[in-house]
């Protein structure tokens, strides 16, 4: 049986998540410049703490960074409307039992 509830926030979640990417990709590429040595990307690393992922983003394209976290917005709000929707049927679906009992 699907769970619209753990579904929503999963997807509220995993939108959360590509956004933090995203904008990872957008700081990191404009701190160290494509082409920088390895070792200045670990220095990099591990005195701004940031992961290896966000470290390959070295010269990550922004534009469609700033696309994925406009996708990002929209899944995010979409979700929302989701659970919103599940929690109203939910709400709807008591009260009918309540009002039987």
């Amino acid at each position: 049986m699907i769970n619209p509830l753990s579904t929503s926030v999963s997807g509220l979640m995993s939108a959360i998540k590509k956004v933090q990417v995203a904008t990872d990709n957008i700081v990191i590429a404009d701190i160290l410049p494509v082409g920088e040595p390895q070792q200045s990307q670990q220095t990099l690393r591990s005195e701004r703490n940031m992961s290896l992922f966000a470290l390959q983003a070295l010269g990550s394209n922004t534009d469609a960074e700033f696309i994925d976290i406009k996708m990002a917005s929209h899944a995010y709000q979409a979700n929302l409307v989701a659970l919103r929707t599940n929690l109203e049927m939910q709400n709807t679906l008591r009260h009918a039992l309540e009002d039987k009992v």
